[in-house]
């Protein structure tokens, strides 16, 4: 095997998968959201909601 693409919904364990892929078949890793998403943009910031009460 040369390349693997995991996909799936958030949450569904693509990550640990991914790692364990690694693991066992020495296949080059790499995280898209790192590679795509500039290091600014990968935090929300409190106008989005985060931490404030919904009630």
């Amino acid at each position: 095997m040369k390349r693997a693409m995991v996909i799936g919904c958030c949450g569904a364990g693509k990550s640990t998968f991914s790692k364990a892929l690694h693991a066992a078949t020495q296949l080059e890793l790499i995280h898209l959201d790192q590679h795509y998403w500039k290091p600014e943009r990968r935090k929300l910031d409190n106008q989005y909601g985060q931490n404030q009460n919904m009630d």
